[in-house]
């Protein structure tokens, strides 16, 4: 599995990688959004955890983007807002998931349960 996580801050790249060993998957990291769609259309991984505060592009207008180059992307919100407008815009954009930073250890389970869908 082949997974691209999208941060601008290198210690929570560093955190969510660490929580992902147990996945056995191979790790992509982008900076920001723009660096997030060029990865996405070169690798084409299997999930991409995106947060919001991106820049110079946010995550929920790379998520839109991502979505409309790929319908079928996997794609998970990984914020430390916990905002209902923000889960919508997400969802709206195409995100199929929204895990709250302070909820990292949930990622591998909501990683399982995408695939499985």
């Amino acid at each position: 599995m082949l997974i691209q996580v999208v941060d601008d801050n290198r210690h929570v790249r560093q955190a969510i990688r660490s929580i992902l060993e147990e996945l056995d998957a191979t790790i992509i990291e982008s900076v920001g959004g723009e660096e997030c769609l060029r990865q996405f259309v070169d690798q084409r991984p299997d999930v991409v955890l995106m947060d919001i505060r991106v820049q110079p592009v946010d995550g929920i207008s790379t998520t839109r983007e991502l979505h409309r180059c790929d319908p079928n992307a996997c794609i998970v919100i990984v914020s430390q807002y916990d905002d209902a407008d923000l889960r919508l815009a997400a969802a709206r954009a195409g995100a199929r998931g929204y895990v709250l930073k302070d909820d990292l250890l949930q990622l591998p389970e909501t990683i399982r349960a995408l695939r499985r869908m």
